[in-house]
């Protein structure tokens, strides 16, 4: 799912690569998630990966103690690293939010690749019988690859969550409120813990999601694009632009980016029907490090708290409703 050597969100699975080579089918690559760490070493899962993406092979439950190979070499701060990705960290405590909350991304091309490669398999492994349907009705081949990676991250957000190394991608299904709000039910008999409450986003070549434990959280990611200044006016005011212009030293584009994303990931975890983007109304702004934190309003509402960054040619933001009153 993760897919590089660096993933803007990429939750517990780290973006390392474990190791590459050459094999007879071409090269393969691996990704590797800490399930557990103590004082005497970790224990992890791994899986190779062929190039398209695809999972060739996977091993549960490794073992590595302190003193063997290069885990004896690794520092405190690394250990932290691994406990939990510092941009995840980060981003819950600039929300000052105190639950679980997984967030994670995955390349739209990577999909493309895998589907191409062996379209029955990829859906047969990550859907559900009726979601497999759904992909179908899809009469648009972009429509129905945005759902699909969708439908992937925010599988592989809510698998991290809940940490059941027998829980598959399909045995998942995300299914949509009327509002196109989405909520997941896990098809699966033994599962009773709680669920956790999702969000998803995709723009241009990637796709994100998060879970969390809590309700009233919201996802966005919107790639920095001229085109956004053609609609301006229809969900930003004036003075919010020259806020948020003062506030990071973005140029307009930019901006304007970062204001569009951070509404529309309040409008998710606030739930879009309670108001126009434009009635949201910006209130405060600050800057922490390379992070945007800002506070919206609406009556209906009340507050929310928004968290926002940019990471190469997009802009991210995770949203919250605030408890408090300002």
């Amino acid at each position: 799912i993760f897919h590089g050597k660096e993933s803007s969100l990429v939750g517990i699975f780290l973006s390392i690569k474990f190791f590459a080579s050459d094999y007879s089918k071409g090269k393969r690559s691996c990704r590797t998630r800490i399930r557990e760490i103590t004082e005497t070493g970790l224990i992890y899962d791994v899986e190779a990966m062929d190039n398209t993406g695809r999972v060739t092979e996977r091993i549960s439950g490794v073992e590595k103690l302190k003193g063997l190979g290069d885990v004896s070499d690794l520092s405190e701060p690394i250990w932290e690293l691994l406990r939990e990705n510092p941009r995840q960290a980060e981003i819950k405590r600039l929300l000052s939010y105190h639950d679980k909350l997984i967030l994670a991304q995955v390349p739209i091309s990577l999909i493309q690749g895998a589907l191409e490669t062996d379209e029955n398999g990829l859906l047969s492994e990550q859907l559900a019988e009726e979601e497999n349907k759904q992909y179908y009705k899809l009469k648009h081949a972009k429509r129905r690859l945005e759902w699909l990676a969708g439908r992937i991250v925010s599988k592989a957000a809510v698998r991290i969550y809940l940490d059941k190394g027998g829980l598959l991608p399909s045995d998942i299904i995300i299914r949509s409120l009327p509002s196109n709000s989405p909520y997941i039910i896990i098809d699966q008999e033994g599962v009773s813990t709680s669920l956790p409450y999702i969000s998803i986003s995709h723009s241009n070549d990637i796709a994100v999601a998060v879970a969390a434990q809590t309700k009233g959280i919201g996802i966005d990611a919107e790639k920095i694009n001229d085109s956004i200044l053609e609609i301006a006016d229809e969900f930003s005011a004036e003075d919010e632009l020259k806020l948020i212009i003062a506030r990071t030293g973005f140029m307009k584009v930019a901006a304007l980016t970062s204001i569009w994303a951070m509404k529309e990931a309040s409008l998710k975890a606030a739930g879009p029907e309670v108001c126009l983007m434009k009635e949201l109304i910006l209130k405060k702004a600050g800057t922490q490090g390379n992070y945007i934190v800002c506070e919206f309003h609406h009556s209906n509402i009340g507050y929310v708290k928004s968290v926002a960054f940019q990471s190469n040619e997009y802009i991210y933001a995770v949203s919250i409703l605030a408890e408090r009153k300002m």
